[in-house]
């Protein structure tokens, strides 16, 4: 059984895990941040020329269609995970009590990893994306006071689950997607953006990073763990349709069927994307990225 998600911790990782994406593209505002799903090319939206705008015009319902195909596969995909959080909440965990125990208690410390890339102060804003109806992140950390806030697209249906089986979440997920982080948040809002195991699953997760990264505080992380290529080890079932790679140098990479990007290269003006991978266990690896907003 793989936990979707960021849904499972060092404690889980013995076993496999799954989550939810769009295809974004430079808008020619002043911006490089994508806020809306398809937009022309910045160099079609310079030229100002009637070709280009046919040209563009096409481009966006080749791409409108494309993001579409995206969200109805991952719509197809998330029974699964629901079945998975309602068996997971009503046996408490299950094989994984003491993690499921972690989550519900709202002193458990903040996990190395996140808790490293913290600014100093007493205070720290810390999002949870795709993160499930229990959020993996603890709760505290050396007296710093965390203010935790975590989303989900499927929060509306985990409530359900919450309130069948009457259990209180010490902190609530909301209802928002990867790909609509800025249509609920100001950009320099959070000091630490994390999300695990989850954004390969998403409808579009260059979109979905690009938002992340734009309500990340500047001089602050975005932070990722996930798999790598988890679509073609899945092949390409349900809500694996993007593969995480890295380059030799540590480049982040994102791929599908249809091609690949080097989001560190082309997103090097606006952040600072490496990789490394992290041995849990023999045979059990994860790649972890590390974002700095500039």
């Amino acid at each position: 059984m793989r936990l979707h998600g960021h849904r499972y911790s060092e404690a889980w990782e013995q076993s496999a895990a799954p989550g939810y994406s769009r295809e974004p593209f430079e808008s020619g505002s002043e911006s490089p941040f994508v806020t809306s799903a398809v937009v022309a090319p910045k160099s079609f939206s310079l030229l100002g020329c009637t070709a280009c705008l046919i040209v563009a015009s096409i481009f966006n319902n080749v791409m409108g269609e494309t993001i579409q195909s995206g969200e109805a596969a991952w719509r197809a995909g998330i029974q699964h995970e629901l079945q998975f959080w309602d068996e997971y909440i009503r046996t408490q965990g299950g094989k994984w009590s003491e993690e499921y125990k972690r989550r519900m208690d709202p002193d458990t410390p903040l996990q190395p990893r996140p808790a490293a890339l913290l600014p100093d102060g007493e205070r720290a804003k810390i999002l949870d994306v795709g993160a499930g109806p229990l959020t993996y992140l603890g709760k505290v950390h050396d007296g710093k006071h965390i203010d935790l806030t975590a989303v989900d697209p499927l929060a509306e249906e985990y409530d359900k689950i919450i309130e069948k089986y009457q259990i209180s979440p010490p902190v609530r997920t909301q209802n928002v997607a990867a790909e609509d982080l800025r249509k609920h948040f100001e950009p320099d809002t959070f000091d630490l953006v994390f999300a695990r195991n989850c954004i390969d699953h998403a409808y579009s997760p260059e979109h979905a990073v690009l938002q992340m990264i734009e309500i990340a505080r500047k001089g602050c992380y975005v932070l990722m763990e996930h798999r790598q290529n988890e679509a073609e080890h899945e092949q390409y079932q349900g809500l694996h349709q993007w593969n995480f790679s890295m380059t030799p140098s540590g480049d982040f990479m994102i791929g599908s069927k249809t091609g690949q990007v080097n989001m560190s290269e082309k997103y090097q003006d606006i952040a600072t994307m490496k990789c490394e991978v992290v041995s849990v266990a023999p045979g059990n690896d994860w790649m972890v990225t590390r974002i700095f907003k500039k």
